[in-house]
């Protein structure tokens, strides 16, 4: 299935995933990419294609697309937060859904708004990721 909407993420925005999502450091470079850590993203692979994919969905369905988007880096936390959860897709009618939607897109639209990932952007995905794995429970809530 095709997403709705135009998207240009390139290569780095995959790889800065997979570092994050890897749980690896979170600075763009050759060092990162051992033949363990490489190992280690092959294996995560499909949790990591399928997290990018829903969090690319639901910010298309946002209306945010290559135009609108600042910053692809804004997308990587949410990214993380959907990797934790391998089954959601935030496109159900249920509650949790409707919330945590809710959550995803206010701190979304807040984020690029407020330019939060100009500058230190590594350092600010490093917090952010360290919030996120407080928020690991499943059943937790987007984070405010």
């Amino acid at each position: 299935m095709g997403l709705a909407r135009k998207n240009d993420f390139d290569k780095d925005f995959v790889m800065k995933c997979c570092l994050v999502l890897c749980d690896l450091p979170v600075k763009y470079g050759v060092q990162n990419f051992t033949s363990e850590n490489l190992a280690m993203i092959e294996a995560r692979w499909p949790g990591i294609q399928s997290a990018i994919k829903r969090a690319v969905e639901l910010a298309n369905r946002f209306g945010i697309d290559r135009e609108t988007l600042t910053s692809a880096n804004a997308l990587v936390p949410i990214v993380y937060w959907f990797y934790q959860r391998p089954k959601l897709k935030l496109m159900e009618g249920t509650p949790y859904s409707a919330r945590n939607g809710s959550l995803v897109r206010s701190w979304l639209v807040m984020a690029l708004l407020s330019n939060v990932f100009s500058g230190s952007s590594d350092t600010m995905l490093q917090a952010i990721r360290e919030e996120l794995k407080k928020h690991g429970d499943p059943d937790a809530d987007f984070p405010k």
